[in-house]
């Protein structure tokens, strides 16, 4: 019994160390961004770039990244001037953050270069929901912008509460301490980043289903009223149906009218990840701007 628990633990560490050996020789690391304690909240940290890599072997996404001076993910930073005309600003969750892709070709620079006259402002964050488009377009005074597209799917309109993650001692210790730990185990970080090592260690329940969520709620409940009175009342909001699963949403909100977007490029995703490739953006960035020409 002796022997096999010394020769488990000498194959565990002989699989560790060719890990490590092989993480650190192949470009297959990501750099994770560093997140801050932003007013009370876990936010990313302004100013830094890096390369954003996943998938699972043999297939791939890469991209690079810059997260500007306000904290959003953006090749150029915001300096928000009331006088400045064509100016256009784009909200969402991960979609529109688009680690996925280079920041040269998010769905704004895509439509600067086909429009060099649009100034484009991109608040995407992961996780996001209505409540957090709502605070994002009231706290940069985004009425005085010519259009907001709002790009949102079903999880938006369920939402009951903001998604944004309260920064708390455990978060402060995690970067403080663990983030620099962390980022030189480059073995245990490819497993955690790319198969969910310690969620799938631990055994966390994943989420309940959207589908059976829906059969809990009722998706007629007054709760999205806000959302109905807030974009009737700021005329430059445009709301954007995510996919043609969401499209469900035209039927509750009869009186919005919502942009589908034109699926012309395919395949518009990553296949193993469903988050919009340059196909994607690119058919978002053309059906906007058919929107600005009206």
């Amino acid at each position: 019994m002796r022997s096999f628990s010394k020769e488990i633990i000498i194959i565990l560490l002989i699989t560790i160390a060719i890990g490590e050996t092989l993480c650190r020789l192949l470009p297959i690391i990501p750099d994770i961004p560093l997140r801050i304690n932003k007013e009370g909240y876990y936010m990313l940290k302004e100013n830094q770039t890096g390369r954003y890599i996943r998938g699972k072997f043999p297939k791939w996404l890469e991209s690079s990244y810059s997260i500007n001076n306000l904290g959003f993910v953006s090749s150029k930073d915001y300096y928000i001037d009331k006088k400045n005309e064509n100016k256009i600003a784009i909200i969402g969750d991960s979609f529109v953050e688009s680690f996925q892709v280079d920041d040269s070709l998010s769905i704004g620079r895509l439509m600067e270069k086909e429009k060099p006259n649009l100034t484009v402002y991109e608040f995407g964050f992961s996780g996001y929901n209505f409540f957090d488009y709502q605070e994002i377009y009231n706290q940069f005074n985004l009425e005085t912008f010519d259009k907001v597209f709002i790009i949102v799917d079903k999880n938006d309109v369920l939402a009951k509460e903001s998604s944004k993650t309260i920064f708390t001692n455990t978060l402060y210790l995690k970067e403080k301490i663990f983030r620099g730990i962390y980022d030189n185990l480059y073995f245990f970080k490819y497993l955690n980043w790319n198969h969910a090592f310690v969620r799938e260690l631990l055994k966390i329940p994943s989420k309940l289903s959207l589908q059976n969520f829906l059969s809990q709620k009722n998706i007629n409940s007054p709760k999205l009223a806000p959302i109905s009175s807030f974009v009737l009342e700021n005329q430059n909001i445009n709301l954007v149906i995510k996919s043609k699963k969401d499209s469900i949403l035209k039927n509750y909100y009869p009186t919005i009218d919502f942009i589908i977007i034109d699926q012309k490029l395919k395949p518009y995703d990553f296949g193993f990840d469903k988050h919009w490739n340059f196909n994607g953006r690119q058919n978002v960035a053309n059906t906007l701007i058919k929107w600005v020409d009206q």
